[in-house]
């Protein structure tokens, strides 16, 4: 296995860090904390002239048909900032769930809009009774006349105050199958408020008899959607990991520079060896992180047949390392880590809202099993 970056990877980096710190400046980021949304609009300007909303749109679509490899360069380096979880949702996971879901019609006529940046597409899976495998889906996608009543609540939408569209999952009547729905989230029936706590913007979305068009209902509803979206999701996350591996690095070169910089009893605080353990576990889970990741993405792109347990142990991995690596860099920063202006926080904040986000790390171990056949 070959992890090095081809040239033209290390151009993609380089402009998206140089973006990250200019127009997505660290201080800009931290300013976000208190904002209902996460959406910046000069950002996503910038993303979409540089053609990077749509970096895994097929091109067929008008998107630039990246690869796997590609696109995980460029969210390693949104991870660092980290660039606000929409941005991610809104390029990787909504592209690829109407990809692998869609129609033809409803590909050319949805995914270009993604690719352009003139569509912002978040998620709707979770409910009050959270779980991301498909029996914790309860809201209801009735048929009424020629089209469908849309009845449910959903918990946990990544910034849906920012996003123009929503992709809502939705068991169709009483049935076993699932279906998803593009939905304006400023249709009649359709409400929302954000979540307050220890998380990064997000959203529960209430769902009142919204009506819906048979067009807007992704592929069919006589279909069962869910084996198609486990498709996507699987896709994804590899590229979700890279974000957080991202984030890792950053929150270890943020605690490397405190350990050098920060002088206490006459000396670098770096010297004393208790820092120093956790400095070492820092950069344990951040290798963790990294080098799943890496071998994930070579492996979905090399044996994508093979890949699902790889996928599985990865997102199990990276969520508890991202976690981890926050706890330790605030152990090594003590109370000026809590300091939201200082902006270790923000990255604590992602590693909590990102930790059960595509599936908790337990549930992850437990398809990683059923994937060997043991």
């Amino acid at each position: 296995m070959d992890f090095a970056l081809s040239p033209e990877q290390q151009e993609l980096r380089d402009a998206v860090r140089q973006l990250m710190r200019t127009v997505a400046s660290d201080s800009l980021l931290v300013s976000l904390h208190d904002k209902p949304t996460g959406f910046l609009p000069n950002v996503w300007d910038h993303l979409r002239r540089a053609g990077w909303t749509g970096l895994a749109v097929p091109e067929e679509y008008g998107g630039a048909g990246a690869s796997t490899a590609d696109v995980a360069v460029a969210m390693e380096e949104y991870g660092r900032g980290p660039l606000p979880f929409l941005f991610i949702v809104a390029t990787t996971l909504s592209p690829a769930l109407i990809a692998e879901l869609g129609t033809e019609d409803q590909k050319r006529a949805l995914l270009p809009a993604i690719a352009e940046g003139r569509e912002r597409v978040t998620v709707a899976v979770t409910e009050p009774s959270y779980g991301w495998a498909p029996e914790f889906i309860n809201a209801k996608l009735l048929r009424s006349g020629s089209g469908y009543l849309l009845d449910g609540v959903k918990t946990f939408v990544a910034d849906l105050a920012g996003a123009t569209r929503v992709l809502v999952a939705a068991r169709v009547e009483d049935s076993g199958r699932i279906a998803f729905v593009y939905l304006d989230p400023a249709a009649p029936g359709v409400s929302q408020e954000t979540i307050e706590g220890f998380v990064s913007w997000q959203s529960v979305l209430r769902l009142d008899r919204v009506a819906v068009d048979e067009a807007d209902v992704l592929g069919s509803a006589d279909d069962d959607a869910w084996p198609a979206a486990v498709r996507a999701m699987n896709q994804v996350i590899p590229l979700l990991c890279s974000y957080q591996v991202g984030s890792c690095q950053s929150v270890f070169e943020m605690s490397l520079a405190h350990t050098r910089n920060r002088v206490q009893f006459g000396q670098p605080i770096g010297r004393f060896q208790r820092v120093q353990d956790h400095l070492i576990e820092l950069v344990n889970h951040l290798d963790a992180a990294r080098w799943a990741t890496y071998e994930a993405i070579w492996k979905l792109e090399t044996a994508p047949d093979s890949a699902e347990g790889s996928l599985h142990m990865t997102k199990s991995i990276v969520s508890e390392a991202h976690w981890e690596a926050c706890n330790f860099g605030h152990e090594i920063h003590a109370g000026l880590g809590a300091d939201l202006q200082y902006g270790l926080a923000k990255h604590t904040y992602l590693s909590r809202s990102l930790y059960h986000f595509l599936g908790e790390p337990r549930w992850h171990r437990e398809l990683m099993v059923q994937s060997l056949n043991w």
